[in-house]
């Protein structure tokens, strides 16, 4: 017995004596089972039916003459084989099984995420197997999906299900992008199943499932109601990325002149023959690297010019006011395109982000002339009216 266990086997029976020999008993009948079998068995017990019964009705000749007599015989025979009782001279063992079935099947379930997320899938079996079993998954673009290679990052690996485990989980990344577009999708494929694990074909496959990327992108930001400093009124913004990108707003405010930060150093003087009235508006945007974006900014109060705060060309080495080209004013709304690593960008990269101060700004009126009063206006024709009587003396003089 102790080699059997040491080989794995597990005692099923109890300890009940199944033999009778010359007066003494013991227990020489078990039933083993192997580790798989074991959680399968309801009860396990020795049936007394032949150890503890007379010899004289077993199966044996002792005691029967002639062979077969039943009536007005010497010895009767007393074995009858139509009841189980003494048919041997060991107790059997009986056990008790629910048995189930030895494999399950696989099923992985369809999963989806936003951009830039990690889609996680679940592959369940169907019921517990008593052993640990394997199964392969893979991701790929198949026929029909509409993701990209760029979409998401490709993943594949070994699942390990621990006996009597029933699910397991694995994720895939998926990567953020400026783009405005419907959702995506790829193909994950379970493959190479061991240690019991089956898959299903009817009344659909189990070891494939969908992925989708959801889109979390927007082509047009909008802004209503932002305070503007130092004036009474808000205004409203509309950020619309151009070609299929997106635009997001990471930063946004009105400020005066000199707290610009989004450029540095900030302006320490308004643009040319202009005031500032309502102070600069910054802002700082994530789009497609390359992307532009149109700005519709409409302030509280009238202006008559924009200009922004920033580098005019792409030589210039220290930012300055300038008015960005292609800019319209209808009313109190100025709307221009910038674009990423273009003019108006201060960041001055290619790498979708725009960083931008805008003013609205006003014309000075032109500066007065100068007038005189009238006691110096009566000087000044007394003079001229000496000045022109010199002048004939003289011409007479000459003549």
């Amino acid at each position: 017995m102790d080699i059997l266990r040491a080989g794995g086997l597990t005692l099923l029976d109890n300890a009940s004596h199944s033999y009778v020999f010359n007066g003494q008993s013991g227990s020489l009948d078990h039933a083993l089972g192997t580790a798989s079998l074991v959680p399968q068995l309801t009860g396990a017990e020795v049936w007394h039916i032949n150890a503890d019964e007379p010899v004289i009705l077993d199966y044996n000749l002792e005691f029967k003459s002639p062979l077969g007599c039943t009536v007005s015989c010497a010895t009767p025979d007393y074995f009858n084989p139509n009841t189980p009782f003494r048919s041997s001279d060991h107790d059997p063992v009986l056990l008790g099984l629910t048995l189930v079935p030895d494999t399950a099947i696989a099923t992985i379930a369809a999963a989806s995420a936003r951009e830039g997320g990690n889609v996680v899938f679940t592959v369940s079996l169907s019921r517990a197997l008593p052993r640990s079993a394997t199964v392969n998954f893979a991701t790929s673009i198949a026929t029909g999906n509409t993701a990209s290679a760029t979409d998401f990052t490709p993943a594949s690996g070994l699942l390990t299900f621990a006996a009597g485990e029933l699910s397991k989980t694995f994720s895939v990344a998926t990567t953020q992008d400026q783009l405005v577009e419907a959702s995506e999708t790829f193909t994950v494929t379970l493959t190479n199943p061991t240690g019991g694990i089956e898959f299903a074909t009817t009344p659909m496959r189990s070891d494939v499932a969908l992925g989708t990327i959801t889109d979390d992108d927007s082509a047009t930001v909008t802004l209503t109601n932002q305070s503007v400093a130092g004036v009474s009124g808000t205004a409203n913004i509309v950020f619309a990325a151009q070609n299929g990108c997106s635009v997001a707003v990471n930063t946004q405010r009105f400020v005066a002149a000199n707290a610009v930060t989004l450029t540095t150093p900030a302006p320490s003087s308004s643009p040319p023959n202009a005031s500032l009235p309502m102070g600069v508006y910054e802002f700082d945007l994530t789009t497609c690297p390359g992307g532009s974006v149109r700005v519709s900014i409409t302030w509280p109060q009238p202006f008559t010019s924009v200009w922004k705060w920033g580098y005019a060309t792409p030589s210039a080495t220290e930012p300055s006011w300038f008015v960005m080209p292609g800019t319209t004013i209808v009313g109190n709304t100025a709307t221009f395109t910038v674009t990423d690593g273009g003019v108006g960008d201060n960041d001055r990269s290619l790498n979708g982000r725009i960083v931008d101060p805008v003013a609205a700004a006003n014309t000075l009126p032109a500066a007065p002339i100068p007038t005189l009063p009238l006691s110096g206006l009566v000087v000044l024709v007394i003079s001229m009216v000496g000045l022109v009587a010199r002048r004939r003396v003289a011409g007479r003089t000459s003549a």
